[in-house]
């Protein structure tokens, strides 16, 4: 009995040794991968040292970093290749884009990254449930009055949004609702909730929940402030979020909620359109901007080089079609690879790639009939 008890040890501490060594091999190879990534980021440079070297300044580093440019030119990757040396330098990050439609939807979202990273934002996740859990009760509630928030918000389209307004007890609201009717179910869905919930505290959650969840959202990430060299928060595509994400910035960076953003805050905000003069005027001398253009000629042959295209026909018929452009040299450089007899192939993917942001079909056609002739009249 003792023999096999000893063998049966044996054996477990074998293969507990086994699985660590796929554990770090596991690691390891990801290690690797992320390596090898780095070393094929052609260009960009020095933007690029210019981030590493701010990450590890000890004294006054800049905190707001705004990266703008026209569409496909890099600005996707480069922010996603600063999310990745932040975490090399141990910050904690958070990454939001354009599939993200409100301010709520960006606190939560960032809370889930958060937990990721073992940094939990207890309070603001308690109180977003009850949020959640109350509204979705109103919502559903058969006394609800016709015509509130509920059936007007889902009517509302991109180019709305892009015109919007905020409005207590909403989220965002276009322009293009008549005043008198908006203000009216405002008061409707007000009174509607103080009917139906009788704790004063969950009243003010669901009628301004942005009032409500901001504070413990941004009190929550303080904690961890110390046990991270930087929070680095990563604002992609932010000609689509701005609607909503700019006003809460500046309203965050001017202290409506209170001193509670942590000292080592890192904003990275990337849209088509640098961030307004008028509007961050008082922050000019905390950001630091970068203007993405497309690839020199020197790039685009080092790129193709890079990802084994040598024939000098099929490189020429590449930077003549995407003009250098960053995301078209890459679209074009795999659909070469993977062995399309014309690099033209990958063009119908280009512009669907360019044309999604445009919702109204009759846009999209009038976009597509403008790029036939090589002029315009008015």
């Amino acid at each position: 009995m003792v023999l096999i008890k000893v063998i049966k040890n044996e054996w477990r501490r074998k293969n507990n040794t086994k699985n660590i060594k796929h554990l770090t091999m596991a690691k390891t190879f990801g290690t690797r991968i992320k390596k090898q990534q780095d070393t094929q980021f052609i260009g960009r440079s020095e933007h690029i040292s210019f981030f590493k070297n701010n990450l590890k300044a000890d004294d006054e580093p800049i905190p707001i970093f705004n990266i703008y440019g026209q569409g496909g030119v890099g600005k996707s990757y480069l922010s996603k290749h600063y999310k990745s040396l932040a975490e090399g330098q141990k910050c904690l990050t958070v990454y939001s884009d354009e599939t993200l439609k409100s301010v709520l939807d960006w606190m939560a979202s960032a809370s889930e990254q958060c937990k990721h990273q073992k940094a939990e934002l207890t309070d603001f996740d308690k109180r977003y449930k009850v949020f959640l859990q109350e509204t979705k009760k109103l919502e559903t509630d058969p006394e609800k009055p016709k015509g509130t928030f509920g059936g007007l918000m889902k009517n509302l389209t991109q180019g709305a949004i892009k015109e919007a307004k905020k409005l207590p007890g909403a989220e965002l609201i276009g322009s293009f609702v008549n005043d008198e009717a908006v203000s009216s179910a405002v008061s409707e869905w007000a009174e509607f909730a103080r009917k139906k919930l009788t704790n004063k505290d969950e009243v003010e959650l669901v009628l301004d929940p942005i009032k409500v969840l901001t504070p413990l959202f941004w009190k929550d990430i303080l904690r961890y402030a110390d046990n991270h060299s930087f929070l680095c928060f990563l604002m992609d595509t932010f000609e689509e979020t701005d609607a909503f994400l700019e006003n809460w910035l500046l309203d965050l960076l001017n202290e409506k909620y209170g001193d509670i953003l942590p000292h080592n805050i890192l904003l990275v905000i990337a849209g088509r359109d640098p961030l307004s003069t008028n509007r961050w005027s008082a922050f000019s001398g905390l950001i630091h901007t970068i203007s993405l253009e497309p690839f020199s000629l020197e790039e685009a042959h080092q790129f193709l080089l890079t990802h084994g295209i040598t024939d000098e026909g099929v490189k020429s018929d590449i930077i003549k079609l995407s003009g250098c452009l960053p995301v078209l040299v890459d679209w074009l450089t795999q659909s070469a690879l993977s062995g399309n007899k014309s690099v033209q192939d990958a063009c119908d993917t280009a512009v669907e790639r360019f044309l999604k942001w445009v919702a109204d079909e009759n846009q999209r056609n009038i976009a597509l009939d403008a790029v036939l002739p090589r002029k315009l009249n008015q």
